[in-house]
């Protein structure tokens, strides 16, 4: 199977959501991402972990060599945006994550569906996954 970048990936990802017109069928949809994401489990998650600037809970861990992200939330919806950004950045390289202006939010429902607080936070996470790559 052929490798995808990650602009390929998120552009797969921004058409399909694109194409549910219902709020609930884009919500359901991205609810089947949270399969993608790979889970910090419970007693794992640390203070030292946790993203600060959340409006809900969220962790993240990142290990290099190879590079891995562990990642989670307790809201339902940012947990589905975590598996989103899992699967866009799934098999990059470092290189190609650090510099990936995510789109996803911008170009869907999203933006008008998250408050300004998750986008927020949202922000906060891409920008240390993208900042531990350089």
């Amino acid at each position: 199977m052929e490798n995808i970048s990650i602009i390929e990936r998120e552009n797969e990802f921004i058409d399909d959501i694109n194409e549910l017109q219902d709020w609930m069928l884009q919500y359901e949809y991205l609810l089947y991402y949270m399969d993608d994401v790979n889970d910090i489990p419970e007693d794992e998650r640390t203070d030292d972990l946790k993203v600060k600037g959340c409006v809900s809970n969220a962790w993240l861990r990142i290990s290099h060599e190879p590079f891995h992200i562990e990642l989670t939330s307790d809201a339902l919806i940012i947990k589905g945006i975590l598996g989103v950004i899992t699967a866009i950045i799934a098999e990059a390289s470092p290189s190609e994550i650090a510099s990936w202006t995510p789109r996803f939010i911008e170009e869907t429902a999203l933006k008008k569906q998250l408050s300004v607080d998750r986008q927020k936070g949202i922000s906060s996470i891409l920008s240390k996954i993208k900042s531990s790559c350089l």
